[in-house]
């Protein structure tokens, strides 16, 4: 599998100008980033932190998610989707109202 540098590489830039610890931030790969975010996560849509990335592809979106957990320490799903639609990599900054098993 091969990671989506790029998609890396702005999530990463992202969290870091967001200025908090890695391990405060949830990834995961959906193809309804929106779905994903605001109603199965319960993100705040204007007052929480969250990017979304299109990695190209449902291979290179896990890809690159497993990458941000094992190398930044980015917390979230490990099982891989059997949706090929699902090639967006999202990350939001956890906090008391979100939900992460979602």
């Amino acid at each position: 599998m091969n990671v989506n540098a790029s998609a890396y590489n702005k999530i990463k830039k992202y969290i870091d100008a967001c200025g908090s610890d890695y391990g405060r931030w949830h990834v995961g790969v959906a193809a309804d980033t929106e779905q994903r975010l605001f109603h199965n996560h319960g993100v705040d849509r204007r007052m929480g932190k969250y990017a979304t990335v299109d990695a190209g592809s449902d291979r290179a979106a896990y890809a690159t998610m497993i990458a941000l957990q094992r190398t930044l320490g980015c917390q979230g799903g490990s099982i891989p989707s059997n949706d090929a639609a699902a090639h967006f990599v999202y990350v939001y900054r956890r906090t008391e109202t979100t939900v992460e098993a979602a």
